[in-house]
């Protein structure tokens, strides 16, 4: 359900909502996408070889 992911999201900060009258807008919290993105690079760079292949690939 998206519904229930998105309160999950919403409960670890990846995003924010705003209700207004009967619509409720859902919107990133751009403080926390830097910190994503220097997760996924320091992966990236640990990880991944020259060509950008990952290991975890399946």
């Amino acid at each position: 359900m998206v519904s229930h992911n998105l309160k999950l999201l919403e409960k670890c900060n990846f995003i924010c909502s705003e209700k207004l009258v009967k619509k409720k807008y859902v919107f990133v919290n751009h403080a926390t996408v830097p910190v994503l993105f220097a997760l996924v690079e320091a992966h990236a760079h640990d990880s991944c070889d020259v060509t950008g292949a990952c290991p975890l690939d399946m």
